[in-house]
């Protein structure tokens, strides 16, 4: 092998490493986060004003995407080897699907 190709697997290890550990620091922080907001502008007297009705949509909507779009990107950027799309086209397209859908 090259030095080239040295240097590219190395850097490519260590983005794979940043991913993993960016996706299992960030979710739980954002699990917690909506969570906390959900239950804020979930109150009924918040309930009948339009733009608390709008940020509890948005957080709704931020959990779904941090419970199921973060891990797959996990799985996907971090775990090469482990990736079901790479190996199954339906799930590939359902979960490209999802991960727009919900965004």
């Amino acid at each position: 092998m090259s030095n080239v190709q040295l240097s590219a697997n190395k850097l490519n290890n260590v983005g794979m490493m940043f991913i993993r550990c960016y996706c299992c620091l960030v979710i739980p922080v954002g699990i917690i986060g909506h969570l906390i907001s959900i239950y804020v502008f979930a109150r009924p007297k918040l309930k009948c004003n339009p733009c608390s009705v709008y940020f509890l949509s948005v957080s709704i909507f931020g959990l779904l995407e941090t419970c199921y779009s973060l891990p797959m990107r996990m799985i996907q950027s971090g775990f090469i080897d482990i990736d079901p799309g790479a190996y199954s086209l339906m799930f590939c397209k359902m979960t490209w699907f999802a991960l727009f859908s919900i965004r």
